[in-house]
This record gives structure tokens, sequence and C-alpha cells, in this order.
């Protein structure tokens, strides 16, 4: 069997991202986050969230976050 691609709504995504509803639909609006549009609705290939929920936050000012030193 093929591994299936899985799809949650806005509120499944926002549950695994820690946000509001209206944060992820504001977000995949703004092109933050992957999404298709199914029968007029955000969905949110759950792979893609969990990717993003693993990856390491961007520095704000752009430059490249360090531990500090103890």
């Amino acid at each position: 069997m093929a591994d299936e691609a899985i799809y949650v709504d806005s509120a499944g995504a926002a549950r695994l991202l820690g946000m509001s509803v209206r944060s992820v639909r504001r977000a995949a609006a703004a092109g933050q986050l992957p999404y298709v549009r199914l029968r007029g609705e955000y969905r949110f290939l759950i792979d893609d969230l969990r990717n993003l929920t693993r990856a390491p936050p961007p520095a704000r000012d752009g430059a490249a976050q360090t531990a500090p030193e103890v």
C-alpha cells in the first residue's frame, strides 16, 4: 500500500501548531504556511506541519542564534 497524504483542516493545524484557527488562516493567506484548497477550505498536509514544528525558529535580526556561554 502506498503512503497516503494526510490532510487536516484549519482547526487540526491550529492544534498541532499551538495557534488559534484565525492565526492559522492568516498565516496561510500570507504564504507562511503551505496549504491546498479543497472545496473552498484550507487543508494542511500533516507532514508539512510536523516539519514546521521541528524547524528551529529564525533569528529575529537575521543573525544566527547561539547558546550563551556558561
